[in-house]
């Protein structure tokens, strides 16, 4: 696997990618060796929500708020906060896969 096989693997998005992709433009068309996935294809796959991924969206959500704003907060809305930090995640995710295939669209 390259780095970028890596990074994608791991739920890395674009910005965090591109240094990899401009360094290297071959990589774009270089299939994973173990998911046999183009990097495009990676970058679609839909993470599962694991518990480590709950708990970094919800540490994501908790800091947007100051401590004493947060503990102020309804259970609703903080279950607001956490549903919009998921789907800016999932936006990034699009832009990543749009990215990709922007750069090699073959």
């Amino acid at each position: 696997q390259t780095p970028l096989h890596l990074a994608l693997d791991a739920g890395k998005t674009w910005y965090e990618v591109k240094a990899l992709t401009s360094a290297n433009r071959r990589l774009l068309r270089r299939r994973d060796p173990n998911t046999k996935l183009y990097p495009f294809q990676m970058a679609a796959m839909k993470r599962v929500l694991t518990v480590d991924n709950k708990a970094r969206l919800a540490f994501q959500a908790r800091n947007k708020y100051s401590d004493e704003k947060w503990q102020s907060l309804k259970s609703k809305s903080k279950l607001q906060t956490l549903k919009k930090v998921q789907r800016e995640e999932d936006i990034e995710q699009l832009q990543t896969v749009f990215e990709f295939l922007r750069r090699y669209p073959n």
